[in-house]
């Protein structure tokens, strides 16, 4: 099985690779849930929000007051 060669850096000079990023630190497994569980946070978050703000514009507030 061939793993891809992913990582470059300069070693005495001269360019040289490494295994995958996944293969080499092992944090970066977590680091990768972390990146794509937060867009989805920020969907739910906004999707929780949005009857809030529709209410508080049919009320007549200003966005810029809730955001303050």
């Amino acid at each position: 099985m061939k793993t891809i060669s992913t990582v470059h850096r300069l070693e005495h000079g001269l360019m040289t690779s490494t295994d995958h990023l996944l293969l080499v630190w092992t944090g970066a497994g977590v680091l990768t849930w972390v990146l794509q569980v937060v867009p989805l946070f920020v969907f739910v978050s906004a999707a929780v929000s949005a009857d809030g703000a529709r209410r508080r514009l049919e009320q007549g507030d200003r966005q810029l007051h809730w955001w303050a």
